[in-house]
């Protein structure tokens, strides 16, 4: 990682995890689990998928012991997904209301 990014990509790379770790265990909390279930409908768990998505990283990091990895878009495409998860639980607690379905 160091001969590929050097220093400060390393300090990026790592505090994009801690990012991600916060994010992802603010969505197991009470308040947005209740108003991401009240809003789908019990429909979807948000607490499985935020377990889903950390799994996933846990896999990916692993997986980049063996293979080289460093230029993959998985990395990039989980943080995403975790950030977006992450804003829109926060909306629907500052702005509770159901999913429209399609």
């Amino acid at each position: 990682m160091l001969s590929e990014f050097g220093l400060v990509g390393t300090i990026a790379f790592v505090l994009l995890l801690v990012d991600f770790w916060k994010r992802n265990a603010e969505l197991r909390s009470a308040g947005l689990v209740i108003a991401w279930w009240s809003a789908t409908q019990h429909r979807f768990d948000l607490h499985m998928l935020s377990l889903a998505l950390e799994a996933a990283m846990v896999g990916f990091l692993v997986s980049g012991i063996f293979y080289n990895q460093l230029y993959s878009h998985w990395f990039y495409s989980i943080l995403t997904l975790n950030a977006l998860l992450h804003l829109n639980a926060k909306r629907l607690v500052s702005h509770p209301r159901p999913l429209q379905s399609r």
